[in-house]
């Protein structure tokens, strides 16, 4: 609880006041920071943009309201539902108004039937954003792998996420395969989790992909670590909510401390 608090604290410490710098980009990409801000109303000298995108199921949704403090069922929530809920891209932001520099998009999830997954990054004019967080289900789906392919050739900062590692582990309770759900059960799966993830990563033979890092999360324990309530065991939530801030920084050529 300590170390998350002060990683949470300096997360919104960082985003309470509006950027220092606007985003850098490459000459060749400065046209599609137009069409993002054109396009999108992206305010990217005003406000930290955040995106996160995956395909239905993935937990996108709960984790973008867990960010933000709040449960699935309240008013303002990003919609949680069994199928696309998202079909344009939705901009989130926090209840406290002390935070209205930053923004939290949901991003369309690609690979459906009504986004093109190989036209997917230009799109969407990803490269105006902060950074990208790809939330996978259990393995890497190829979608997925070309979208960080495509990104890294970009220099975009990205990273991927595997939510509902807490329903992970209530279901290999239920079935007896764990005796109780622990921080020792947790940092058990977590390693295996980071084994099988460097595995996928050789498997599909795209060395580039280990400069992308992968999180693995529960929203509930991250939506109780925002608002300072103790959950029933930690992730990766503070080394993720690190990574954010870390890349906007990067991403806005703002020296680090």
């Amino acid at each position: 609880m300590k170390q998350f608090s002060q990683s949470r604290n300096d997360f919104f410490d960082y985003v309470k006041n509006k950027p220092e710098n606007d985003i850098v980009v490459p000459e060749n990409l400065e046209e599609t920071i137009q069409k993002a801000k054109r396009d999108l109303k992206l305010d990217t000298r005003n406000c930290y943009n955040f995106a996160f995108i995956g395909h239905t199921c993935s937990g996108k949704s709960s984790l973008i309201n867990a960010i933000r403090g709040l449960k699935d069922d309240h008013p303002k929530a990003a919609k949680v539902g069994i199928t696309e809920t998202t079909h344009e891209i939705q901009p989130y932001t926090f209840e406290d108004p002390q935070y209205s520099h930053v923004k939290i998009y949901d991003i369309p999830g690609a690979g459906t039937l009504t986004h093109n997954a190989e036209s997917y990054y230009h799109d969407k004019c990803l490269c105006a954003f902060d950074c990208l967080i790809i939330l996978t289900q259990d393995t890497l789906a190829q979608d997925e792998i070309n979208f960080a392919i495509q990104s890294l050739r970009y220099n975009q900062s990205i990273a991927f996420v595997r939510s509902k590692c807490d329903i992970v582990l209530y279901n290999a309770l239920i079935k007896g395969e764990i005796s109780q759900i622990d921080q020792q059960a947790v940092k058990h799966y977590i390693s295996e989790m980071s084994d099988f993830y460097v595995e996928e990563i050789q498997r599909v033979d795209k060395p580039e992909l280990c400069r992308v890092p992968c999180f693995f999360l529960s929203a509930y324990s991250l939506r109780n670590l925002i608002r300072g309530e103790k959950p029933a065991a930690v992730y990766h939530e503070k080394n993720f909510i690190d990574y954010m801030q870390a890349k906007s920084k990067w991403s806005r050529n703002i020296q680090q401390h």
